[in-house]
């Protein structure tokens, strides 16, 4: 929905040809779970008073050829319900609805810089103009809506960058956003405090000019009162608008260490889907969800973890980590568990000051596993639970392993 109307299953994208078709799915989709009448179908495909004789026809005839796209997914049924139809689909799989739920969780963070990074993963989920492709006249109202929606959170997102002290690196997108939305007067707010707070006083006094003029040719009214107050505590500058200096690391870079994805990879469709559910059931709480895949050396474990985890990778904005334990390589020893954790540790960018003084650097680091919670992490052939289990959190149990590749979705 946050772009283009296609479909996804197994990790390939799936493109509907047929725009009506679409625009039924985008209909049925935006209210998942819900019955959509027949008549609201009808009236949102065709301009009021055009539509055919033939159009429940036509609407139903598309209802049918999107059962046979649906079906091939045990996780979406579309089904008929009185007086119409019902998209039953669980929400965290459209990108629309996981979009509103990263947002709600973002909203619940603290300081700014915790909800900056949540508003930013779910924005990441965007893929252009909302509903792209499905043309109906009863979709133009639901777009709109959509892009408004998107450009209140971005707002969010910037306001709470620029409050975090983030606001050099704000001003370049404030500018643009500025310039897409010339009468905006939000952007304009924070790009004038962006630039104030980055030492360019004068640059942010000349861009309220610009702003105040603009409002005056082309809406005949000066700027509202909050960038009037703010353009006065420039002027007197105002020691509140300066943050408080303090030292702040750089941010880690985003570790991306999974091994290329199999290729060919075919069939285990039921182990995939056992993963799926663990990830979905995952998302519903804070519990931490481990998967194992148990069996003979050989079979395709790693390559079925690998595969999975690819596939997934856009609901691990903040990284992807992997390290082969070797419990049972026949040409070295098994990898020390302070080794194994070191190297995530180190790729989340922990110092190793920050870890505990023991044997094992046992991650217990609130920060670090903070920033974890939006990464996966793929162990392949772990040695027994007596020397793998310094891997885990504190709060964390070890399973009893055997030879396995663990994939850990949360």
């Amino acid at each position: 929905m946050l772009g283009p109307v296609v479909t996804w299953h197994e990790g390939r994208e799936h493109t509907i040809a047929s725009g009506r078709q679409r625009c039924v799915l985008a209909l049925l989709v935006l209210e998942a779970g819900r019955v959509v009448s027949l008549d609201r179908l009808v009236d949102a495909l065709w301009e009021a008073g055009s539509a055919p004789r033939t159009a429940r026809n036509v609407v139903q005839q598309c209802v049918s050829e999107l059962r046979k796209l649906v079906a091939v997914d045990p996780g979406a049924r579309l089904v008929l319900k009185a007086p119409g139809y019902a998209l039953e689909v669980d929400p965290q799989r459209v990108d629309l609805h996981r979009f509103r739920s990263l947002v709600a969780a973002a909203r619940a963070e603290d300081p700014a810089v915790g909800r900056a990074a949540g508003l930013r993963r779910a924005l990441a989920l965007w893929r252009g103009e909302p509903l792209a492709g499905a043309d109906a006249p009863g979709l133009v109202p639901a777009r709109q809506a959509l892009a408004e929606e998107r450009l209140a959170v971005l707002e969010e997102c910037l306001t709470a960058e620029v409050e975090s002290g983030r606001h050099a690196e704000a001003v370049p997108e404030l500018t643009a956003l500025v310039a897409e939305h010339p009468l905006r007067e939000r952007p304009a707010e924070l790009l004038m405090l962006a630039l104030y707070r980055g030492g360019r006083a004068s640059e942010a006094l000349e861009h309220y000019h610009h702003t105040r003029q603009r409002l005056a040719e082309q809406l005949g009214t000066d700027p509202g009162p909050a960038l009037r107050e703010l353009h006065q505590r420039v002027l007197t500058a105002d020691p509140a608008l300066t943050l408080p200096t303090r030292d702040t690391p750089p941010p880690a870079a985003t570790p991306r260490q999974l091994p290329a994805p199999p290729a060919p990879f075919t069939g285990r469709r039921d182990e995939l889907d056992r993963l799926d559910t663990a990830l979905h059931a995952s998302n519903q709480g804070a519990t931490v969800t481990i998967s194992a895949l148990a069996g003979a050396g050989g079979i395709g474990k790693t390559w079925l973890a690998l595969h999975w985890a690819h596939r997934h990778t856009d609901r691990f904005p903040d990284g992807q980590m992997f390290v082969d334990l070797r419990g049972f390589s026949p040409t070295g020893d098994p990898t020390d568990p302070a080794v194994a954790v070191r190297g995530f540790l180190d790729a989340l960018g922990v110092e190793p000051a920050a870890s505990p003084p023991t044997s094992t650097p046992k991650p217990r680091s609130t920060a670090a596993w903070s920033r974890a919670s939006g990464c996966s992490s793929c162990w392949t052939t772990p040695p027994p639970a007596t020397r793998s289990s310094p891997c885990y959190p504190a709060h964390q149990p070890a399973p009893s392993w055997s030879p396995a590749a663990a994939s850990w979705p949360r």
